[in-house]
């Protein structure tokens, strides 16, 4: 097996989990601020 192949594609593997985790991370954090606005405005 070729090394630099099997690192590339660990690498790959890699930044596909990580960007699939920041963007659920990014969109759970989104709708939670969404959610405490929308409380907030109905309060007033």
């Amino acid at each position: 097996m070729n090394p630099i192949k099997i690192f590339i594609d660990w690498l790959v593997d890699f930044a596909l989990h990580i960007g699939l985790y920041a963007v659920l991370l990014i969109g759970g954090l989104a709708g939670l601020i969404f959610l405490i606005v929308r409380l907030i405005k109905r309060k007033k």
